[in-house]
């Protein structure tokens, strides 16, 4: 999970998912969403929905999404990860910093 004051998406998203479901983003919530919406997008690149077409646009893909960017390596590895350091309050877990 991100800390989601760090750019205007992110701090659209949180407010977004507060209005909809009446409580803050949980931890990972972000992360899906990216992950959800990066698929989309290479669906539409690819204009398929499965199969080697969809590999292919998500091979050389590069999407911003509201947790990070997102771009993969030749090994189909991501280049870049958004990490987040959580340490516990009351049992809860709160964003040190995100690398």
């Amino acid at each position: 999970g991100g800390i989601l004051n760090k750019n205007p998406e992110a701090t659209n998203f949180a407010a977004d998912y507060q209005t909809q479901y009446k409580r803050s983003p949980e931890v990972f919530a972000a992360s899906y969403y990216d992950a959800m919406m990066l698929m989309a997008q290479a669906m539409k690149n690819a204009d398929a929905t499965s199969g080697p077409k969809v590999q292919a646009a998500l091979a050389k893909i590069k999407y911003k999404g509201v947790a990070g960017s997102y771009e993969f390596d030749q090994k189909h590895n991501l280049i870049e990860s958004p990490v987040t350091i959580f340490h516990f309050e009351a049992g809860l877990p709160v964003p040190i910093g995100t690398y």
